[in-house]
């Protein structure tokens, strides 16, 4: 709706309807366009819900401020949703509340959203994409540079490694060793590993990234089961650990994320096919 020349009552309208004819679903979406026309009383006899339900009454299109400026109002009966829209309705405003840029677009996301935003820009966060480049973790980097990105991967030892992976079906799990310079790359300081935790755990349903310190000794039977000799290895484990392949594609985060979406549907692997589908 804000990319698009669309009222916001036609895009709910598409939407419902398109939704059940291709899925079945039935949107739960009851709406009405009040017009400086509308005779209320012929509205009401055509959508009887407006008499019996509390109403959300707004301009019927998407732009910034709405609810600031005083132009959204919610929980009103009919008769309140028509004194709204009588003092509101044929009036011409200025708002400077819409922003276009020519060779891309600017997205800000922010912790503390809703009408109060402004007072809390010191939290918005900011990218721009240009219109040619794709979306990619080095142009999200501003977004989860002050996250706690760790806490994404999930910490396993000998005292829950077997129930924690019986649980899922697809698990990747990094087996380091803290002195190891190359999981140092992998992990905490370049966080290549908790970068791309984050971004697979938004998937539906989510990929898990998990970690095992291997070089405690109780969780060096761990290891051994699955045949680490060196640091750091990746593993993914399916079905409950019953299906293992290591992990072979590149390091980096976009690396990790592009080969667990492609791993997460593929069929088991034999031994023969294994490197041509690694090789990404």
């Amino acid at each position: 709706m804000a990319r698009k020349k669309i009222r916001e009552y036609d895009s709910k309208r598409l939407l419902k309807e398109h939704l059940k004819r291709l899925t079945g679903i039935d949107l739960q979406i009851c709406s009405a366009q009040v017009t400086e026309s509308t005779d209320f009383t012929d509205l009401t006899n055509k959508e009887g819900w407006l008499s019996s339900t509390k109403l959300v009454v707004k301009p019927d299109m998407l732009f910034g401020k709405r609810g600031k400026s005083g132009l959204v109002a919610l929980n009103l009966d009919l008769t309140q949703v028509a004194g709204f829209v009588k003092e509101r309705l044929g009036v011409e405003l200025r708002w400077e509340v819409i922003v276009s840029e020519r060779l891309g677009c600017t997205i800000r996301f922010s912790e503390c959203g809703g009408i109060e935003i402004e007072e809390n820009w010191d939290k918005v966060k900011t990218i721009f994409l240009p219109t040619e480049k794709p979306m990619n973790l080095d142009a999200c980097a501003p977004l989860i540079a002050t996250l706690p990105l760790e806490e994404f991967v999930v910490t396993l030892d000998h005292s829950n490694f077997t129930d924690f992976v019986a649980k899922h079906k697809f698990i990747e799990v990094e087996f380091y060793a803290p002195w190891c310079g190359h999981c140092k790359k992998l992990a905490p300081e370049h966080f290549q590993y908790e970068k791309a935790a984050s971004v697979l755990s938004t998937l539906d349903p989510p990929v898990v990234l998990a970690k095992v310190d291997a070089n405690v000794d109780q969780n060096k039977v761990i290891a051994n089961g699955f045949e680490v000799k060196g640091y750091p290895t990746l593993k993914i484990l399916r079905y409950g650990g019953s299906a293992v392949q290591e992990f072979k594609g590149p390091r980096d985060a976009d690396g990790i994320v592009a080969l667990c979406k492609k791993a997460k549907w593929a069929r088991i692997l034999s031994e023969i096919d294994q490197d041509d589908f690694f090789s990404i």
